[in-house]
């Protein structure tokens, strides 16, 4: 009984970090086929929206990743230690650390003394490229295409965001659930590579 108990348990761990791996292909997977349906039919033809797009939501993810989460969950000395705010479970990791709709954009309690530069640079360079974005839509299309075009690059960039801050969560709570088993794992991997040249 012990051991068929414990091959449960392996088999447990090894559905969650199935789940877990394949959640952000399945959703850009969806997201990318929904969205080649909205848009005008070449704006994929000319790469500077989503490139313009795909970056909106990369400055948008790392906005998130700092308005979300305090300085404790990127600290290295404490991500091992039981108290670690990424010792939760994997329900809380998908339903909190990766929902979407428990990200915050500014951050809770901060007075303009408190915002870093980098931030309030990185936040006006999100802006302006959306301008950019918005002028060239209705400079190359007419008035609806134009809104199609529009509506496609923000989601191209809500995509791109919500991946930045899964992934990098994604990587945190790992370490943290893997412990030293994690350096292990990446010294089996250097080996590997270094062997097979």
């Amino acid at each position: 009984m012990e051991q068929f108990g414990a091959f449960l348990d392996l088999l447990l761990t090894l559905s969650k970090a199935l789940i877990a791996v394949t959640l952000p292909v399945f959703v850009g997977n969806i997201g990318n086929f929904l969205l080649h349906y909205i848009p005008p039919r070449d704006l994929f033809a000319i790469p500077v929206f989503s490139s313009l797009a795909k970056t909106v939501g990369l400055m948008t993810g790392v906005l998130v990743l700092h308005a979300s989460f305090d300085p404790g969950h990127y600290s290295l000395e404490e991500l091992f230690l039981p108290s670690s705010p990424w010792n939760v479970s994997f329900g809380q990791f998908l339903f909190e650390h990766a929902n979407p709709f428990m990200f915050s954009l500014f951050p809770a309690a901060s007075g303009p003394h408190d915002t870093p530069v980098w931030r309030t640079v990185l936040l006006a360079s999100v802006v302006v490229l959306l301008a950019v974005i918005i002028l060239l839509a209705f400079r190359i299309w007419p008035h609806r295409p134009a809104l199609r075009a529009i509506g496609t690059c923000a989601g191209i960039a809500a995509l791109t965001a919500w991946l930045v801050v899964y992934l990098v969560s994604l990587t945190l709570w790992s370490l943290h659930v893997l412990n030293f088993w994690a350096f292990a794992l990446l010294g089996f991997y250097y080996h590997y590579r270094t062997s097979r040249h």
